[in-house]
C-alpha cells in the first residue's frame, strides 16, 4: 500500500514538474446569463467591456476547471480605473454554489436546461475561497456597481485567481473592462414586491439553526437583511403583515390596536428606501382547504387570555365588529404617520370567478369603511373591476384578457402581473431549470405589454435545507418547482444572493433604460424590445443579441 501511495506521488511530482502549474488551469470568462455547470468543461468564451450606464452593475462569470483539485482558490480584483485616474471600487467577488433539483420541472419547455449530476447552479456564495474538485468547473460571480455619479469612461482592472494544486501555488491574472456611457440610470419606476416570510422555522434558518423568538434582536437583525437584499434587487414595496406585526386586544366587544412592532419593520423599509407602496397582507383566506371556497376573514379573539385567530364569514357579526373598529384605526395611524397616501391593501389572494362573489363582498364592505382604501390583489378573475385599483393578474390571464387591462388602465387602475408555480412551458419565469435569461426577459416582457409591476410570492418561503433541495411540496401537497420558493439563502445570520436574483436585479435595469429611451424616441425603444419579446411566451434567448440590443439602447441614450 505504501508503495503504492509512493508511486501516485511520483506520477504527481514528475507531472507538476513537467508542466507549469498556470497551465494545468483553464479560466474562461463566460456569459453571465449562460448557467455553468459542475461538468461543463467547454465553453463558448466572451470577450470585451461590459457596456453600462452609470448606476448600473456590471457582471462577469468566470469558469475555472483542471484536471487537479484546486485547493483554496481565492480570486480579489484591483479596482478598476480610467484614464483620469477615477475609480470603480465596489466589487463583489462570489463562488456559485449547486443545489439540488429532486423534482424535474413539468410541462417543460424546449429549452429546458438538465444536469447529469441533478444539481443546479444558482447560490452566490459569500465566501473568501473555495476548493474545486479534480475534473469539475467552479463558477466565480462578479458584480462591479456603480451609483450615478460615475464618470463615462472605459475602466480598466485585473481579477487575480490563486490557489493551489498539487502543492504548488498558483496567480493568474485576468483584465476585466467596464465601459461606463454618459447615461444616468434615473430610479426604477417599476413596481417590485417580493413577498417575505417571517416566521420562526425562518428565522432559525437564518439564525445558523439557533432558535429565536419573534420581535427579539435577532428578529429584526433578519428583517433588516431580507430588506437590505431587496433594495439591492430594486424592490420597492413595504410588504407589511397586519396580524404579525400589530398587537390586538380585546375587552368584550371594544378592540385596542398597538401598532408599535407595524410602525418598527416599515421605518426599516423606510430607511432602506422602499416606499414607494405600502402593501398590507391579506386580511382573508379561503374557508376550507377548496380551491373554489367562499372567502371568509381573519378575526382574532381572546381566549383564556390569548389572542386566538379565527376565520368567519363577513356575516359573522363577529366579524363585522372587528373590522368597523380595525379598518378606521388602521387608516387613521396611517395618515398621521404620512403612510396612508401609497397605502394598498390585500383583501385575499388570487380570487377566481368560482369564489369572486364572497371577495367583492368583503372588499366593497371594508371600503365602506374607509373610502379611501386601495385594493391591490394577485388574482384570477376579471369580474372585480369595482373594488380593484391595482390589478395583478397571473401571466396567462394577462395574456387572455390583455384588451381588458389595458382598458383597467385607462381608467386610471395599476396592471402588474405575477407567476408563481405556474405559468409552466414556454413562458418565461424565474425556475431553476430555466435558461437564466428567462427571468431576465420578465421585465422586458412587462415593458413590451406595458404592465407598471410585478409581484412573487417566494422571496425566502425556505424549506429545512434549501441548499441541499429546491424543490417544495406544499401543505396542499403541491410540487412548486426548483425556485419557485425563495431566490435568496440563509447564511449564518446573514443572506447569500442567487444569479436568479442579479438576472432579476439586471431585468429591472433593462426596463428602466427601455422607459428612458421610450420617452426620447418612443418608436425605437419598442422596436428594441421587440427583438427579444416576440410573443407572450415567444422569445429570443440568446444572451449576445441582448447584449447587442442594450449596446443599441446605450449608444442611443447616448445622443445629445
Amino acid at each position: 500500500m505504501n508503495k503504492l501511495i509512493s508511486l501516485v506521488s511520483l506520477v504527481s511530482l514528475l507531472t507538476f514538474s513537467s508542466f507549469k502549474v498556470e497551465d494545468e488551469v483553464t479560466i474562461a470568462r463566460v456569459d453571465p446569463l449562460t448557467k455553468v455547470f459542475p461538468e461543463n468543461v467547454a465553453f463558448r468564451s466572451m470577450n470585451g467591456a461590459v457596456e453600462i450606464a452609470a448606476g448600473e452593475h456590471a457582471v462577469f462569470q468566470y469558469a475555472v476547471h483542471s484536471g487537479f483539485s484546486i485547493k483554496n482558490l481565492h480570486v480579489s480584483c484591483e479596482n478598476l480605473k480610467n484614464k483620469d485616474g477615477m475609480s470603480l471600487n465596489n466589487i463583489h467577488i462570489g463562488y456559485v454554489g449547486y443545489v439540488g433539483v429532486g423534482f424535474p420541472l413539468d410541462q417543460r419547455p424546449h429549452d429546458v436546461l438538465s444536469s447529469s449530476t441533478g444539481i443546479f447552479p444558482d447560490p452566490i456564495l459569500d465566501e473568501k475561497e473555495c476548493s474545486v474538485p479534480n475534473g469539475q468547473t467552479q463558477s466565480v460571480w462578479i458584480t462591479v456597481s456603480t451609483t450615478n455619479t460615475a464618470k463615462p469612461g472605459l475602466y480598466k482592472g485585473y481579477l487575480s485567481f490563486q490557489g493551489s494544486m498539487g502543492g504548488s501555488l498558483f496567480n493568474i491574472k485576468r483584465e476585466i473592462e467596464v465601459k461606463v456611457y454618459p447615461v444616468v440610470l434615473e430610479e426604477p419606476s417599476f413596481l417590485s414586491l417580493n413577498w417575505y416570510h417571517d416566521t420562526v422555522s425562518n428565522l432559525t434558518l437564518f439564525n445558523g439553526g439557533k432558535k429565536a423568538d419573534l420581535f427579539s434582536d435577532t428578529y429584526w437583525n433578519f428583517i433588516e437583511a431580507l430588506v437590505k437584499k431587496m433594495k439591492e434587487g430594486y424592490q420597492n414595496v413595504a410588504l407589511v403583515n397586519l396580524f404579525t406585526h400589530i398587537d390586538f386586544n380585546q375587552n368584550g366587544d371594544t378592540y385596542s390596536f398597538d401598532f408599535s412592532h407595524f410602525d418598527k419593520i416599515i421605518e426599516i423599509f423606510q430607511k432602506a428606501g422602499i416606499m414607494k407602496m405600502i402593501a398590507g397582507t391579506q386580511l382573508g383566506d379561503r374557508s376550507t382547504g377548496a380551491w373554489t371556497s367562499p372567502y371568509y376573514l381573519h378575526v382574532p379573539e381572546k381566549e383564556n387570555g390569548k389572542m386566538v385567530d379565527h376565520l368567519y364569514p363577513l356575516e359573522n357579526s363577529k366579524t363585522k365588529n372587528f373590522y368597523k373598529q380595525f379598518i378606521p384605526a388602521l387608516m387613521d395611524h396611517l395618515k398621521q404617520k404620512g403612510w396612508d397616501k401609497n397605502y394598498y391593501q390585500h383583501i385575499a389572494d388570487e380570487p377566481i370567478d368560482e369564489n369572486v362573489e364572497s371577495y367583492i363582498a368583503i372588499s366593497k364592505y371594508i371600503k365602506s369603511l374607509a373610502s379611501n382604501i386601495r385594493i391591490i390583489e394577485a388574482c384570477q378573475s376579471t369580474k372585480l373591476a369595482d373594488v380593484i385599483d391595482a390589478w395583478v393578474p397571473i401571466l396567462p390571464s394577462y395574456k387572455s384578457n390583455y384588451e381588458f387591462f389595458k382598458n383597467r388602465q385607462k381608467q386610471g387602475n395599476q396592471v402588474w402581473f405575477y407567476t408563481c408555480c405556474f405559468p409552466k412551458g414556454e413562458y418565461v419565469n424565474r425556475f431553476i431549470e430555466l435558461p437564466l435569461i428567462k427571468t431576465r426577459l420578465v421585465y422586458w416582457l412587462a415593458f413590451n405589454y406595458g404592465a407598471v409591476g410585478y409581484l412573487h410570492w417566494g422571496f425566502n418561503y425556505w424549506n429545512d435545507n434549501p441548499y441541499k433541495e429546491t424543490t417544495i411540496v406544499d401543505s396542499y401537497t403541491t410540487t412548486l418547482p426548483a425556485g419557485d420558493s425563495f431566490i435568496v439563502y440563509p447564511n449564518n445570520g446573514k443572506l447569500n444572493g442567487s444569479i436568479r436574483f442579479e438576472a432579476m436585479r439586471d431585468g429591472i435595469e433593462d426596463y428602466t433604460l427601455l422607459k428612458m429611451l421610450e420617452k426620447k424616441n418612443s418608436e425605437e425603444a419598442h422596436k428594441i424590445c421587440g427583438c427579444l419579446i416576440k410573443g407572450w411566451d415567444s422569445y429570443d434567448t440568446n444572451p449576445e443579441h441582448l447584449r447587442e440590443l442594450r449596446h443599441q439602447m446605450l449608444e442611443e441614450l447616448s445622443k445629445k
